[in-house]
């Protein structure tokens, strides 16, 4: 498993720099050192990842697509209802605390 660190990109004084193609291939590797160092330094922000309901074990797409498109239930977080007689209560891109892979694989 890729341990995986969000970090705050506009912080970094890496950004946007200008690269010298005259230099020699020490150079290049003494500046990606420099890159890694500041990639590995840099902050990061208060982010953790979820799980959008489009990808949730427990969505369902209501089977009316008059109602709205790519609109379901969650049948962990809401009653579970004939559908018919329901309005469909997410989309696939909202998210909650209790999201579950389909694919049963972790929120990585």
């Amino acid at each position: 498993m890729i341990a995986m660190k969000l970090i705050d990109a506009d912080a970094l004084d890496i950004v946007g720099a200008e690269v010298d193609k005259s230099t020699d291939a020490a150079s290049f590797v003494k500046g990606m050192k420099h890159v890694i160092k500041q990639l590995n330094n840099a902050p990061t922000v208060d982010a953790i990842p979820v799980v959008r309901c489009g990808e949730c074990k427990f969505f369902h797409l209501h089977p009316n697509d008059d109602f709205a498109d790519n609109a379901g239930v969650c049948t962990e977080n809401s009653h579970y209802c004939d559908f018919s007689k329901c309005e469909a209560d997410r989309f696939i891109t909202d998210f909650c605390s209790s999201g579950k892979r389909k694919d049963g694989k972790e929120n990585t």
